[in-house]
């Protein structure tokens, strides 16, 4: 979508290198809570300096933004706030990478130990909630809410045109595979 914006490669990078960096500041904000604020800086260090995160960030990649929702979900989590925010972060997640569908049960799980079973009720409520109009475009768009009419994802003219456009026309769903 920004590559409508502004059709120039220069500016989709530096909207992964944006995005790269909320993640090093998101994971800073996780890692303090989690730890002392010394180690939570040393730990930003760390995976701000991984050549793996440090290779997407130089490439038009989607992990950057991941990272970051995951984190920012996290955050919430933990800090004991909104469950609909935390459904939100993690919804925004799995629409973004598919692994973030791993998110769901990792987090009801938590909260069925922390806070008990209504509070994972809530939480499905609000993923399911926000996780509606997603389905029903899917639906709306390939007759089903959960699947789609082929394999879309994996036709590309080129590499260039995959990077600006994605691998296909189809909304995706993690049942595509």
């Amino acid at each position: 979508p920004f590559y409508k914006i502004l059709p120039d490669p220069y500016f989709l990078q530096f909207v992964v290198l944006v995005t790269g960096a909320l993640a090093v500041v998101t994971f800073f904000r996780l890692a303090s809570v989690l730890l002392s604020r010394r180690n939570a800086f040393l730990a930003a260090a760390i995976f701000a300096l991984n050549p793996d995160f440090l290779i997407n960030n130089r490439l038009l990649l989607v992990e950057p933004l991941f990272l970051c929702l995951v984190f920012s979900g996290l955050i919430l989590l933990f800090k004991r706030k909104s469950l609909f925010f935390v459904a939100l972060f993690t919804v925004l997640a799995y629409l973004t990478r598919v692994e973030g569908l791993l998110l769901f049960p990792i987090i009801a799980f938590y909260l069925w130990l922390d806070r008990g079973l209504k509070s994972v009720f809530r939480f499905s409520f609000f993923s399911l909630l926000c996780l509606s109009p997603y389905f029903y475009l899917n639906f709306k768009i390939n007759g089903s809410p959960l699947a789609n009419v082929g394999n879309y994802h994996f036709i590309t003219l080129d590499f260039m045109h995959s990077m600006y456009y994605g691998y296909g026309e189809k909304v995706l769903t993690p049942l595509t595979f």
